[in-house]
């Protein structure tokens, strides 16, 4: 579906009602292809100033405004009701605070902090987060730029006698904190709002202890629109850019990795276990630093992200959101991985027909496979293997019986070497009990 830029605006109108960006008339509108005029070339190098500068003018022209994170970055707060409220969110959906919590405990809990820990939360937001870590035993120091959010904080933290301060600040003034020897810095949904993401590692190393760590889940990494990183173009980061200014973007695991590396630090994935099921990340600077970081994570049942040159673990989740058509399964060089296309939702016993649609570009074998499964791929319900030749394209259908509920179906494409394919989304219809 084409949707330029001056279709954004009906977006807004139509999600800002009470149908909601989840209701069909708005979902009508997903902009599988969005059209704008802003030049991005890819080929330059992604830590460049001119790559960055025509992000930014990208940026400009979803929004509708230059940037400025001190005004595009703030929504209202109503303090004295959340205040009260047992969560800082103001939610009472169980299941969406519930995998909130469990996310960041689990995030804590592969740190291996010491008691006490001295922690920073970097865009702590209404300050949910913050208060995870205080009761985990931390000392925490939460960092906002939004000044409503951070007048919540710290009431919730006085009135409930929590270890938290907050600084008020842009990421970009993080080396201004009179405060340092942190054991750790913690994102939760939030680094992606970072501009310059290497820069802030950066300025963060300075306000940490030799051997501590900086972690994150909620992160959206992607290689769905950019080649490194840029502006997120699903139709949620498209609506909060345009209605709020909010500055939503996307790396690669490649890119995010290079980010920590310029600044001394090997990062870590661990591909479950973070914000709905996605990854977590630990980086730090001492390699003996992440050898408790690892063994927990293999307690946790936690599969690491293959590193360069290392066996790939787990499944690499390229894709998952209904705004892609088709891209790359691996890029040349790659040895492979799953191409993951959810729906990540619960699906009902009983019989179903999956179709998709795969072509073979370049390289490589003719053969991937196709698997659908859940329980985070642990539990496989149909698995065939697909063959297309070079160049040619083909559609596939398949019916199979779910035998039991399933909370988070999986349709799976994987290729097992350097080729490249493409494949449309896939269908998963149900057909019967």
């Amino acid at each position: 579906m084409s949707f330029t830029v001056d279709d954004l605006d009906d977006l807004v109108a139509k999600a800002s009602t009470e149908l909601g960006l989840g209701h069909p008339d708005v979902l009508a509108l997903l902009p599988i292809d969005l059209q704008y005029s802003t030049v991005v070339d890819q080929s330059l190098d992604p830590f460049s100033p001119e790559y960055f500068a025509q992000q930014l003018e990208l940026y400009a022209e979803i929004a509708g405004r230059p940037l400025h994170q001190e005004s595009g970055e703030l929504h209202p707060v109503d303090v004295d009701a959340l205040a009260r409220h047992p969560n800082a969110l103001g939610v009472g959906d169980v299941a969406f605070i519930s995998d909130h919590l469990r996310s960041l405990s689990t995030m804590v809990s592969v740190a291996c902090l010491r008691p006490h820990a001295r922690v920073l939360d970097m865009g702590a937001g209404h300050g949910l987060a913050s208060e995870v870590f205080a009761t985990c035993g931390c000392e925490v120091h939460a960092v906002d730029i939004d000044p409503g959010s951070t007048e919540l904080g710290l009431r919730r933290a006085r009135e409930r006698g929590l270890p938290i301060e907050r600084s008020m600040l842009n990421y970009d003034d993080v080396a201004t904190l009179p405060v340092g020897g942190f054991d750790a810095a913690f994102f939760f949904q939030s680094l992606h709002h970072c501009l310059q993401p290497w820069r802030l590692i950066g300025d963060l190393a300075g306000k940490l202890s030799d051997d501590a760590v900086i972690a994150f889940t909620g992160e959206p990494m992607q290689t769905h629109w950019w080649r490194h990183w840029g502006l997120r173009l699903d139709t949620e980061s498209l609506y909060v850019a345009r209605r709020y200014g909010w500055f939503e973007s996307g790396w690669s695991h490649e890119f995010i990795r290079e980010c920590f590396a310029r600044n001394g630090f090997e990062l870590r994935i661990f591909v479950i276990g973070g914000e709905s099921g996605r990854e977590i990340g630990v980086a730090a600077r001492v390699p003996a630093r992440l050898e408790p970081v690892v063994e927990r994570a293999r307690v946790l049942g936690l599969p690491e992200l293959g590193r360069p040159g290392h066996e790939l673990v787990g499944f690499l989740s390229e894709i998952g959101l209904r705004t892609v058509e088709s891209v790359m399964a691996t890029r040349p060089g790659h040895t492979g991985g799953y191409l993951c296309f959810g729906p990540y939702k619960p699906a009902r016993a009983g019989r179903y027909v999956a179709e998709i649609r795969c072509e073979h570009v370049d390289g490589g074998s003719d053969t991937v496979l196709f698997d659908i499964a859940s329980r985070q791929g642990m539990q496989v319900h149909l698995a065939q293997r697909l063959t297309v030749r070079t160049g040619d394209s083909r559609s596939f259908r398949f019916e199979f019986r779910l035998p039991t509920d399933a909370v988070d179906i999986e349709l799976r494409l994987r290729v097992n070497d350097g080729g490249q394919w493409t494949c449309t989304e896939p269908t998963l219809v149900r057909s019967g009990s």
